[in-house]
């Protein structure tokens, strides 16, 4: 299948020095850039890359929560206790 693109003088003079420098024709550059870009877009994502935009956003509790869990457990359990008395 044949492409014709207009490239803008700046990406154009990139391409040149990239095709230069990794001894290709530029259709050779383009067809790995476009392999590139489309089997990323292809791949199923990582729960990590689901849910990096909302890890560490939740202001609700007191910081480093899980640093002192001992300490909040103790304090919570004894203040229980000694209300409950």
């Amino acid at each position: 299948m044949g492409l014709t693109i207009e490239l803008p003088p700046r990406v154009a003079r990139a391409l040149e020095r990239y095709c230069t420098t990794h001894s290709l024709t530029r259709s050779q550059a383009v067809m790995q850039a476009l392999e590139q870009l489309l089997s990323r877009a292809t791949e199923t994502p990582t729960p990590y890359e689901l849910g990096k935009m909302g890890f560490g956003t939740d202001t609700s509790g007191p910081p480093n929560v899980a640093q002192n869990t001992k300490r909040l457990l103790r304090e919570r359990l004894c203040g229980r206790a000694l209300r409950s008395r």
